[in-house]
């Protein structure tokens, strides 16, 4: 039996929303509450997590942007499949959208994120990094879920 691949997303498309100053900005949303019950009610671990995701993610994104720009072509597509693969991981603990559906685009279709990146996209990938970091943080220290 043959299988049919799972549709993916269109690759570095995400939901806007309109600010209140009548910009549009991407749609950050998390799942804290899964987040909770998969780390037991342990907020503390939850909290030392979410440490580690607000310090790495901002590099990894980094990374992603410095092997796109790079000449060196030996390990740039297994490189940028690692470490979107763990941004990806990343955004998944926390149910972070739409980063983690970028981050698995890009460890799905290397090639697309190296080669024909649309342009605007990095932008609103960073612009999304750091939303996101910025976000988690406020729903940490709100104690929402």
């Amino acid at each position: 039996m043959v299988k049919e691949p799972l549709p993916r997303p269109p690759l570095f498309e995400s939901p806007l929303a309109k600010t209140p100053s009548g910009s549009m900005q991407p749609l950050i949303r998390f799942d804290l509450a899964a987040t909770r019950i998969n780390f037991d009610g342990d907020e503390e671990l939850l909290k030392d997590v979410a440490a580690i995701f607000i310090h790495d993610v901002p590099g990894l994104f980094n990374a992603l942007v410095q092997l796109q720009q790079s000449d060196d072509s030996a390990d740039k597509l297994s490189n940028t499949m690692q470490i979107a693969h763990t941004l990806k991981n990343l955004a998944k603990t926390f149910g972070a959208e739409p980063l983690a559906t970028w981050a698995e685009s890009i460890e799905r279709t290397p090639t697309q994120w190296l080669l024909h990146l649309p342009a605007g996209s990095r932008d609103e990938l960073h612009l999304i990094v750091d939303q996101t970091c910025a976000s988690l943080i406020s729903e940490l220290s709100r104690g929402t879920t």
